[in-house]
C-alpha cells in the first residue's frame, strides 16, 4: 500500500486521531480526510493479514482484504485474494468477482461524468 510514514502501529492509531481532530476542526480539508483514509486501509489491512494468517479459510477476511486491495489501486494484489478466495469458498468468489464487477461500471460512469463536466 502507499504507506504513510510511520513507525508503529501506536504512531498509525495517533496520527489517526490528530486526522479526525484536524477534520473537527475544519471539515473542507480533502488533504486531511485522504489521509485518514490512507491511515484507515493500513490498518485494515494489517487486520485482514492477521485473520487470515490465525485462519487461512476466513473468508471474510480474504473478501475484505481483497476489496481493500481493489480500492485502493492494486489489482494484482486484488486478482490473488479472488484466486485464494476461489480456493477456499468459489460461492463467495463469486460473489467478489460481482462486487468487482460492480466497482469497475462505477469507475467508469464517474470518468464519464467527469470528462461530460469538462
Amino acid at each position: 500500500l502507499r504507506q504513510l510514514p510511520y513507525q508503529d502501529k501506536a504512531e498509525l492509531l495517533n496520527l489517526i486521531k490528530t486526522y479526525q481532530n484536524s477534520i473537527k476542526t475544519d471539515t473542507t480539508d480533502a488533504v486531511t480526510f485522504s489521509k485518514l483514509s490512507q491511515a484507515n486501509y493500513i490498518l485494515a489491512v494489517e487486520e485482514y493479514q492477521k485473520a487470515i494468517q490465525e485462519n487461512p479459510s476466513d473468508t471474510s477476511a480474504i473478501l475484505y482484504l481483497a476489496l481493500t486491495y481493489s480500492e485502493q489501486g492494486y489489482p494484482q494484489k486484488a486478482m490473488a485474494g479472488y484466486e485464494n478466495l476461489q480456493k477456499v469458498d468459489p460461492r463467495a468468489a463469486g460473489v467478489l468477482q460481482k462486487m468487482f464487477e460492480q466497482m469497475k461500471k462505477e469507475k467508469e460512469y464517474y470518468e464519464s461524468m467527469n470528462k461530460k463536466g469538462k
